[in-house]
């Protein structure tokens, strides 16, 4: 009903751009009418979000059909949605087939759509011709470091595609895979967020993560609920000291002992960049915590804006959302008053 209502005697909405049918449950025969009739030589539509619709490998098939027909999306979203090995293939080759087209997709989200190793190795190959995906978020579809390594070697092989995002969260990722991929993207003039949280990366990969910190300007890095341990935190702390264009990190369910807590107060005492740092079920003790406050505290020029992980004021259980930089300079301005009248200098007659 609503494809065809979209798309009357023929004609598409005239303003139509973007289409968020998440979670209605539109199945093979919803996508396959969608893709018929308001996907298919449809140049207007610029965004289709599909996620959890019961999509199979019909409705896939039915969406590469319509993209290889022509149109002009550019974000598309099939995550949560079982389109296995056959269905993420047939996506994969529409969108290499339809790469010469002038308008192409710059966004592919395929989270958690059960692709397995054959679905991945189909999705890589079309990376490594792909000249416009600039976020790919690939998160939750059991990938090991075999997977990876094959995105990786597309990656390494294709220096010009822009990508600025990868989403490999929820996976099962070590350290060896980490290093492929670190290796891939080195030196990477577009790539500003990695996300490899919830995967089985040790210390290994944490120093791996901290070295291309010195040859990426990341923005966005989130390693949180790995086997990561105080090592692995130290490594990332030293480059991030002085590291000056990461404003998120996400260190979330590592735990972090006094030593830990206190190369995360080293580094936030001079890092000039960060805004947001996630530590939240990293059991910082009463001591980390002020080890950490105090670190902020000394970085005058700091531009951190959110903490998460240790209540501000325990007796309300207040976590710190919050301008911290607004604190440090307020705190700075009263240290400098008190200086001058108290302890005026003396004149000079």
């Amino acid at each position: 009903m609503i494809a065809s209502g979209c798309a009357q005697e023929g004609r598409h909405h005239q303003n139509l751009t973007v289409l968020d049918l998440g979670f209605n449950s539109v199945g093979d025969a919803g996508c396959t009418a969608l893709s018929l009739h308001m996907v298919a030589g449809n140049h207007t539509l610029r965004n289709l979000f599909l996620s959890g619709n019961h999509i199979e490998q019909k409705g896939a098939m039915a969406l590469a059909s319509a993209i290889l027909h022509g149109c002009s999306l550019s974000r598309l979203n099939l995550s949560a949605n079982n389109l296995g090995a056959d269905g993420i293939n047939v996506i994969a080759q529409s969108i290499r087939e339809a790469e010469s087209r002038p308008v192409t997709i710059e966004e592919l989200n395929v989270d958690n759509v059960f692709m397995l190793s054959k679905g991945f190795e189909a999705l890589s190959t079309m990376i490594m011709t792909n000249f416009n995906l600039k976020n790919i978020s690939l998160a939750n579809n059991d990938l090991h470091d075999s997977d990876l390594a094959l995105l990786s070697q597309s990656l390494t092989q294709n220096k010009k595609i822009p990508v600025k995002s990868l989403v490999l969260s929820f996976n099962k990722i070590t350290c060896v895979g980490v290093e492929c991929l670190m290796n891939a993207v080195w030196g990477s003039p577009t790539l500003k967020e990695i996300k490899l949280d919830n995967n089985q990366m040790q210390d290994r990969g944490a120093q791996l993560c901290s070295v291309v910190l010195g040859s990426i300007r990341l923005e966005v890095l989130d390693v949180s609920f790995n086997k990561i341990s105080t090592v692995g935190v130290k490594a990332i702390m030293k480059s991030l000291s002085d590291n000056d264009s990461l404003k998120r990190l996400a260190l979330c369910g590592i735990p972090m002992d006094q030593n830990a807590s206190k190369a995360v107060s080293y580094a936030l005492a001079y890092n000039q960049s960060l805004q947001r740092l996630n530590i939240d079920s990293c059991s910082v003790g009463y001591s980390g915590q002020r080890h950490i406050v105090a670190g902020i505290v000394s970085n005058q020029y700091t531009k951190l804006q959110v903490l998460t992980g240790f209540p501000l004021a325990r007796k309300f259980n207040i976590r710190i959302y919050l301008s911290i930089s607004l604190i440090v300079q307020i705190m700075f301005s009263f240290f400098n008053y008190i200086n001058s009248h108290l302890f005026p200098s003396p004149n000079l007659l």
